[in-house]
């Protein structure tokens, strides 16, 4: 009786360390909507996962310099990105990394800062 009770506790420990991980995603704090909080750049900028693995997207409103009209000055441009070691690694024409400022919740990319949308 003792070594069924010690086998269904290994049992019952395996299981809790096993799925423990499971739902998990790495990078969900990125996921959301941002706003900057300087005066220069992008206004806001919107991170959403592509699929269930560790792959994002960032989207931003850029000029569009082949407009035919004011209608469509502006286009929506979506940058692949993955979370790597706590960062996200955006890989548009220059590859940058972006991070969370943990004093401050912030996001911070090189020359801007943004914070989340409520």
């Amino acid at each position: 009786m003792r070594l069924i009770g010690l086998i269904a506790s290994a049992a019952l420990v395996f299981l809790t360390v096993t799925l423990s991980g499971c739902g998990h995603h790495n990078g969900n704090e990125f996921v959301g909507t941002w706003k900057n909080v300087g005066k220069s750049g992008w206004d806001q900028i919107s991170i959403e996962r592509n699929g269930d693995g560790d792959d994002f997207y960032l989207s931003h409103k850029a000029p569009n310099f082949a407009a035919e009209s004011a209608a469509d000055s502006w286009q929506v441009v979506k940058e692949p990105a993955v979370a790597q070691d706590g960062k996200l690694l955006v890989s548009g024409d220059i590859p940058y990394f972006i991070t969370i400022d943990k004093s401050t919740g912030h996001l911070v990319m090189p020359g801007y800062e943004f914070e989340r949308v409520k």
